[in-house]
């Protein structure tokens, strides 16, 4: 099965138009990101965020330290998108969701209740004081 439809998707015709990025470019790319400013107070929300979901009754896991990472990388590259020099609080909130969802693990109660890791994820962005 792995042989049959794991191995051909890169002989796919829809990647076949697309260019190899150079390895300066995403090196350029990565320390351009370096450059975009996170204030203390945003650190610090990330890791407020981090504490509520490893707090959070309904979960048995919350976000990890590495997931922290990747929510304040992800917003980094949310600012640098819209053409920012600066994190905000917004596109920390942007992409939580994505970030935070598949890295929670709800308790039993929870998932037999119908709530999802979504759900959890917007209910500790409202629950969590924004830095002015």
């Amino acid at each position: 099965m792995l042989e049959r439809y794991g191995g051909g998707a890169l002989a796919s015709p829809v990647f076949a138009g697309l260019a190899r990025l150079d390895r300066a470019l995403i090196d350029a790319a990565r320390a351009e990101l370096l450059q975009i400013h996170v204030a203390s107070a945003l650190y610090e929300y990330v890791l407020d965020l981090a504490r509520a979901s490893r707090e959070h009754g309904r979960l048995l896991l919350g976000l990890s330290t590495r997931g922290a990472l990747a929510l304040l990388r992800a917003a980094r590259i949310a600012a640098a998108l819209r053409g920012g020099e600066f994190v905000t609080p917004d596109d920390v909130k942007d992409v939580a969701v994505q970030v935070m969802a598949h890295r929670l693990v709800l308790s039993p109660e929870a998932a037999l209740e119908g709530q999802s890791d979504i759900d959890i994820v917007h209910t500790i962005l409202a629950g969590t004081s924004v830095p002015r």
